[in-house]
């Protein structure tokens, strides 16, 4: 028998979400719902949304905050809730896991003083805060500094980390996960590229992939391309590929897919296409390699342990001539596409979601050890943390 935990994990996102739902939200599903099949008693305090409403399944307590009116309304009153509840219900909980997000902070440790941790799964880039206006300078400052303000970071890699130096903070590097079940499914030589993710044109990259598909497309080559996933700028999406009624011969949307569709959009393309601007780390990255599939991303530092790794191929962010170079590569040379595929499917083998529940695990453990004994091991801190972990679990080094 483990000695169970109460965890209260605050997230604005949630898979469910139609104004989000990205590879974040699904790897706090998936690492808490086997949390809670150890016997850990779980909440998660996520962004109230149409339709959203509180239930439990299996000890894992799914909690909506504020209300899901309009994304604005949504964030505003989450944040308020989540203020509320904290104060009300945060003794309740043996420690407090706040996944940040720079426009909705909140405040753990300033309102409670209890085992908590800030979990880091993106850093927003320049152009994504000058979209708020006069609040852009706010959020900015907020951004840099608040994480800072945790003794305790989980990070999705230490390249994010990077972003954040701080040679007190105890640091951890759990990354993002995959079924077992991948890894045992047969890939087949598929005539589509996928791309599989929220549809965001700016920061996901689909106007440089639609400008790279017509490069190709006027140039005579048949390139097909499958877009699987939702999102606010769908119509525009759509619009950039095709300027007029959907041509199913080039263009595919499938709507946002789970389950076995999702593993059959997988397994059945050439390549994963992943042309964005900002990312965490990419969870459809380790999902293609889980189905021997190599990647085709842009070069920007989150994603840069694809090339690094031999996962695939990387082209400078927003070339779309670079992008179709490259596209037009992985269609016409099976050989490097096997051999990359294999590679990535060993690298893959590393980074079941068991794993990394199992390190979540050990990390919260760890976290509410050290906060129960009043500070923290100053062997175990900064830099030499940071050495160790990566030498402890090699994966971490991307």
């Amino acid at each position: 028998m483990i000695d169970p935990m109460r965890v209260l994990h605050f997230s604005y996102d949630h898979v469910d979400n139609p104004w989000c739902g990205g590879g974040g939200a699904i790897r706090t599903q998936e690492i808490y719902s086997r949390l809670a099949a150890r016997g850990h008693r779980c909440t998660i305090a996520f962004g109230a949304y149409p339709g959203a409403h509180e239930h439990e399944s299996g000890g894992l307590r799914q909690l909506p905050l504020g209300l899901g009116a309009t994304p604005a309304i949504s964030a505003a009153t989450y944040l308020l809730s989540a203020w509320r509840y904290l104060l009300r219900h945060g003794r309740e909980y043996d420690v407090v896991v706040e996944d940040f997000s720079f426009f909705c902070p909140i405040l753990v440790p300033l309102l409670r003083r209890m085992p908590s941790v800030i979990q880091l799964q993106l850093f927003g880039s320049e152009e994504l805060l000058d979209r708020f206006g006069v609040l852009a300078p706010v959020f900015r400052t907020i951004q840099r500094r608040y994480p800072l303000r945790y003794r305790n970071a989980i990070f999705l890699t230490p390249t994010l980390a990077d972003r954040w130096p701080d040679r007190e903070q105890r640091r951890y590097f759990i990354g993002m996960g995959i079924p077992d079940d991948y890894l045992a499914t047969p890939a087949t030589r598929g005539d589509y590229l996928l791309y599989l993710g929220r549809l965001s044109a700016r920061a996901k990259g689909l106007d440089t992939l639609a400008a790279a598909c017509k490069r190709l497309w006027s140039q005579g080559v048949d390139c097909r391309v499958v877009i699987a996933g939702k999102g606010g700028d769908e119509r525009l999406v759509r619009e950039l590929l095709t300027n007029g009624p959907v041509d199913g011969r080039r263009v595919e949307f499938t709507g946002f897919v789970t389950g076995e569709e999702k593993l059959r959009l997988l397994a059945g393309c050439r390549a994963l296409l992943l042309p964005s601007r900002e990312e965490g780390e990419g969870l459809c990255i380790i999902e293609a390699a889980a189905c021997a599939k190599p990647a085709i991303v842009s070069d920007i530092a989150e994603l840069s342990f694809v090339e690094q790794n031999g996962l695939g191929w990387t082209f400078p962010v927003g070339d779309d001539e670079a992008l179709a170079d490259r596209m037009r590569d992985v269609l016409t040379d099976e050989a490097s596409n096997n051999r990359v595929g294999e590679i990535a499917r060993a690298w893959a083998s590393r980074r079941t979601w068991d794993r990394q529940a199992e390190a979540f695990e050990a990390a919260l453990r760890e976290i509410v050890a050290g906060e129960s004994r009043g500070g923290r091991d100053p062997a175990v801190v900064g830099c030499d943390r940071h050495r160790k972990r990566i030498a402890r679990h090699p994966e971490a080094s991307q």
